[in-house]
């Protein structure tokens, strides 16, 4: 849960909708209009996220019934997820919040704070680790404690690093300006054409909870699979995010365009030989990372076999990760929206018709129909892009 959040919005939505409005504002206007802009988005979203974790909270067996319904046959794993979704939840307030801090640095072309913060969380799940107790239950609750602590800690690290800038982030009394407008606009689709991807995975994961470990089969064949995508896609594309902004705010659309095509190749010349290796040495990875104490060898061939699907959806997901920098404007956002939403009705209904008959046939289905989301998104970007 925590991930997801982090992928669909700190990766996704509100990066892409605020850098470019925040470029704009401080190019255009000048530093303190950027900071006033900064300011009235961060107390709205802190009021929204509030609101929002405080409904989740309460309504939480209701949403891990949506999440993973097939935990229910199970009451006592349906209600550790509750109560351990409870724990972790108001991470997404604190990573949201810092995902816009972060925004803010990466807008001032300071990525190295930003850039470092997710490292908080696995100092903290690694941590936690190490007191472990003979008990599996209180081991997973002291691991989700130390989530929400990381994502305080990694909201302190980029505040910190934008007062140093001089950028005080915190709640003030505002009133909706045509940015601030505009830029709640641009969300909502942003969050759909960002994220498309880890809302698949999230409604995947859902029909996967039916089956005995596909959950944990697909959790870690996407860790390793979300390496290359993060060294490739979402780290390029950050970096090339601000700075295709400042160019277009001065108008410099040629050399924004060179720029663009430059990252656009060193990233496929990154992306292509990491599918190959990744799908050539799927089962040693995954024997060498994980088979050990309960992980099985039965266990790394099942991960292997979803790695090796998975990694064919590399190569078009990085380059819409990088191109998609280039539409901020929301009708550019519908153009790519179209071209995902059209791959997601047939994933959907592979999902839920080949999960009934065996878990390979149907993980290895669904995720082909992943790479006709990202073909189709790509091309309908692509298409839009010339």
């Amino acid at each position: 849960m925590p991930n997801l959040f982090r992928r669909l919005f700190a990766e996704g939505a509100l990066n892409s909708a605020f850098i470019p409005l925040f470029s704009k504002i401080n190019v255009r206007q000048g530093k303190k209009d950027a900071q006033k802009f900064a300011q009235t988005v961060f107390t709205i979203l802190g009021f929204i996220l509030f609101v929002l974790t405080v409904v989740f909270e309460i309504f939480m067996p209701q949403v891990m019934g949506v999440i993973s319904p097939g935990f229910k046959e199970n009451p006592e794993k349906f209600y550790l997820a509750v109560h351990m979704g409870r724990i972790v939840f108001p991470y997404i307030l604190f990573i949201f919040l810092g995902a816009l801090c972060a925004g803010v640095l990466n807008g001032l072309n300071r990525f190295v704070a930003a850039t470092a913060s997710p490292l908080l969380l696995n100092v903290f799940c690694i941590t936690a680790l190490l007191w472990q107790t003979s008990s599996l239950i209180e081991t997973s609750y002291i691991l989700s404690w130390s989530v929400l602590f990381a994502g305080v800690a990694q909201f302190i690290w980029v505040l910190y690093a934008c007062h140093l800038l001089d950028y005080k982030m915190m709640f003030k009394s505002f009133s909706i300006s045509p940015e601030v407008k505009k830029l709640l606009r641009r969300m909502v689709p942003g969050l759909a054409s960002a994220g498309v991807y880890q809302i698949n995975l999230l409604i995947s994961n859902s029909v996967a909870s039916f089956i005995p470990m596909a959950v944990s089969y697909l959790a870690y064949a996407d860790c390793i699979n979300q390496f290359p995508l993060a060294m490739t896609g979402i780290g390029i594309g950050t970096v090339l995010l601000p700075l295709l902004s400042q160019k277009r705010e001065q108008e410099n659309f040629k050399e924004a365009q060179y720029l663009e095509n430059r990252v656009l190749q060193f990233g496929c010349f990154l992306t292509f030989p990491a599918t190959i290796a990744l799908y050539v040495m799927a089962l040693p990875i995954i024997m060498t990372l994980f088979q050990h104490g309960r992980f099985t060898e039965h266990m790394s061939i099942e991960v292997a076999k979803v790695l090796c699907i998975y990694v064919f959806a590399l190569p078009p997901n990085v380059v819409i990760k990088i191109l998609s920098t280039s539409f901020f404007r929301p009708w550019q956002y519908q153009n790519t929206d179209d071209g995902c939403h059209f791959g997601d009705c047939f994933k959907y209904w592979s999902d839920f018709s080949f999960v009934s008959i065996f878990f390979v046939l149907w993980h290895c289905c669904r995720s082909r129909y992943c790479i006709v989301d990202q073909y189709v998104g790509f091309r309908r970007m692509f298409a839009a892009y010339r």
